[in-house]
């Protein structure tokens, strides 16, 4: 029996055109004959999907950018990829699910413009602790994880993230979700090829997932990935 790659959507009902198109790509792209794709949809919103996804209605007053720290909870999967909606695959994405993250609770890329701890206090003036105690650590972008389900719920991410999340909703940065899913899993992330979660601001020849944010619209329509 082949082993499932299972890849994980949190999104709302807008997302859904963008959602489709991205995992249109990882299919294109999808060469592993050893491994099946499974999708899984997760969202508060109701909509309809194509049969052949699995979707899950989830339970959260949480905004939706904090929602995808819970995934791992309403999935019961050993292993996950996630993906934000805005990602296109440029190789076989067999080759992320491959990766060995080791004894580490999840695999992510450094986010390029912030890099390390240092670099968030000094941006987002988060002079209070624990940020500052962490200022030589690096510092990842949640926008494509690798994650092991089963550690995440062995040490209790999940209800530590939403502690965390209190660290800083006195700042106007309150509805980011990196800076306490960074914090409650420092030193347990595997950190992976950037060419995982390239943005436009990197510089690589070669890619193989590009994740365009909104703050990058123009860029997004000048590189015109999604036609």
């Amino acid at each position: 029996m082949k082993e499932n790659i299972n890849i994980c959507y949190c999104i709302n009902k807008n997302h859904v055109d963008l959602t489709l198109k991205s995992i249109s790509y990882i299919r294109k792209f999808f060469k592993n004959q050893k491994y099946k794709l499974k999708f899984f949809i997760c969202s508060t919103d109701i909509f309809k999907l194509p049969n052949d996804l699995n979707y899950i209605n989830i339970q959260s007053d949480l905004n939706i950018i904090h929602q995808h720290c819970m995934l791992p909870d309403f999935i019961n999967v050993d292993r996950m990829i996630y993906l934000d909606s805005d990602t296109i695959a440029m190789t076989c994405i067999s080759k992320l699910w491959e990766i060995d993250i080791g004894n580490k609770i999840i695999g992510a890329a450094t986010l390029k413009p912030i890099p390390t701890f240092g670099k968030l206090v000094h941006k987002f003036s988060f002079n209070f602790k624990p940020f500052i105690d962490y200022k030589e650590k690096p510092y990842y972008n949640t926008g494509v994880m690798l994650i092991d389900c089963k550690k995440w719920k062995q040490n209790d991410i999940t209800n530590i993230n939403l502690k965390n999340l209190q660290l800083y909703q006195h700042t106007k940065h309150k509805e980011r979700c990196e800076p306490s899913i960074n914090v409650t899993l420092v030193n347990n992330i595997f950190t992976i090829d950037g060419r995982w979660n390239h943005c436009p601001v990197d510089k690589f020849k070669k890619v193989y997932i590009s994740h365009f944010y909104n703050h990058y619209s123009n860029l997004k329509k000048q590189h015109n990935l999604y036609h």
